[in-house]
């Protein structure tokens, strides 16, 4: 009798470089401000394709040097240290060091500021280059505590990391941000993700749950039969 497939456990992983920064909200705004800001009436359409955003990276790594990237993992094809790395008993710790004047925070939180010394860690060009010999020097000191301890400390030092969380531990983190990222519909209803758009002039409506079946279905029907003008039922 055939045996169920069991997925082996992996690492957690990136889905591509900058999969939600490149394609939707740092650069989906400007389609439709500038599509507005044309000084006749007439507009356009603003058209954007997310998935050719998403490959924003390795896209101009391969016009500016002619050579396909390969596989990458959490690395950043461009900057490092912008990936995961392992601390005390293989937990990971995302870090996001995207300048030199953060790698010397970084070094100096560590306790090693040789390593920004180092010829071969001085520059981003050159981490980059020597990717495999900083990651070992690295996790040689990140070792001795875990990504939560390591969070603590880095950021202190404005070195951007944090620990990866499960979903359940990044909307409890969430909460304790006081962001709001679960909105309650009602008794017995499953809660919503919140919506992430903050509007203090026009705030978003408050969700509500998705309907049992045929819940509006009398309102619906009263509606599709009558007047061709007449509005849409409330909360529909």
């Amino acid at each position: 009798m055939p045996q169920p497939h069991r997925p082996q456990p992996r690492p957690p992983a990136d889905a591509a470089p900058g999969p939600t920064d490149a394609p939707l909200p740092v650069r989906r705004p400007p389609a439709p401000w500038t599509a507005s800001s044309s000084r006749t009436s007439a507009g356009c359409w603003p058209d954007r394709w997310p998935p050719r955003r998403s490959l924003v990276n390795q896209a101009s790594g391969h016009l500016a040097t002619g050579r396909d990237p390969g596989p990458m993992g959490n690395r950043h094809p461009s900057i490092a240290p912008y990936e995961t790395l392992a601390c005390r008993d293989g937990q990971l710790l995302a870090v996001a060091v995207g300048n030199d004047r953060q790698f010397r925070e970084l070094a100096r939180a560590l306790g090693a500021p040789e390593l920004a010394e180092d010829l071969r860690f001085a520059r981003n060009e050159d981490r980059v280059q020597n990717r495999t010999d900083l990651i070992k020097a690295l996790e040689g000191r990140l070792a001795s505590d875990t990504p939560h301890g390591w969070t603590e400390r880095l950021t202190a030092a404005s070195a951007p990391c944090g620990p990866v969380n499960t979903v359940s531990e990044a909307l409890e983190l969430t909460a304790r941000l006081g962001l709001d990222p679960v909105t309650s519909v009602g008794e017995g209803r499953v809660p919503q993700v919140t919506s992430p758009l903050r509007l203090s002039g026009t705030p978003v409506a408050q969700p509500f749950a998705p309907p049992r079946l045929d819940e509006h279905g009398t309102a619906l029907r009263t509606w599709l039969s009558g007047p061709s003008d007449d509005p849409l039922p409330p909360r529909m």
